[in-house]
């Protein structure tokens, strides 16, 4: 694994903000070598066969654990003090989530490609806010995916290819009222010109057995739920 990609699934995995089974969160660096032998020793019985890791930060130390090109909200569940580059401080009171006003920010500057990491976690009303946020990517042309615990989410509009394992359960789920399906390939139920609704099942539960997967849609915004 490149540095790149090791630096985005250490920040996926903390953006779950709960432990999992191959990747376990300590406040400090440990006191005493035989605590952090006991930790490791955890980590190498685990039983994903697979890269695990422990993940050491500093108790409400944003400014210290993470690094930031730009800040944008309210900072009303901030504590500590927030260093990157730039900030834009938004207003408590307002018509919109902090979330929305980075996110149109982010298209108004040209951003293509957004990642966002934890929204399937907390309050159901923010959930759905996200996911219509994420639609509202999709409108504009951007390519937007989230990471979450046991899934990963994507809002399509146009194109979607994936590198999927072969048993892999996926969703398809309408966004907007009706969607239009040119092609589903690489899934054991596979779809050919047809239309989808928001108030049908019918796309539930795929299984995956191709190593890649295609997705072409030219109506509607579908969401995409690959279960891990």
């Amino acid at each position: 694994m490149d540095m790149i990609s090791f630096k985005e699934e250490v920040l996926r995995l903390i953006a779950f903000r709960q432990e999992g089974e191959y990747w376990d969160f300590k406040k400090e660096w440990h006191k005493n070598k035989s605590d952090l032998l006991h930790d490791i020793i955890c980590m190498a019985n685990s039983p994903a066969n697979r890269d695990c890791y422990i993940i050491i930060g500093v108790d409400g130390g944003y400014d210290k654990v993470c690094a930031a090109d730009l800040f944008i909200g309210d900072k009303d569940s901030v504590v500590s003090e927030i260093k990157c580059n730039q900030s834009i401080l938004l207003n408590v009171d307002k018509d919109l989530t902090d979330g929305e006003f980075a996110v149109d920010y982010l298209i108004k500057n040209g951003v293509k490609n957004i990642n966002f990491y934890g929204v399937a976690g907390g309050r159901l009303d923010h959930i759905l806010a996200n996911l219509s946020i994420m639609a509202k990517c999709a409108q504009n042309g951007v390519k937007v995916v989230a990471f979450c615990n046991d899934m990963d989410i994507y809002m399509v509009s146009d194109y979607l290819q994936l590198q999927l394992n072969n048993n892999k359960i996926i969703s398809l789920s309408p966004f907007t009222d009706s969607v239009h399906i040119i092609s589903l390939e690489g899934v054991k139920w596979e779809i050919f010109d047809q239309n989808i609704y928001k108030t049908s099942s019918k796309t539930m539960s795929n299984i995956v057995t191709n190593d890649t997967i295609r997705l072409s849609v030219d109506f509607g915004i579908v969401m995409v739920i690959v279960n891990k």
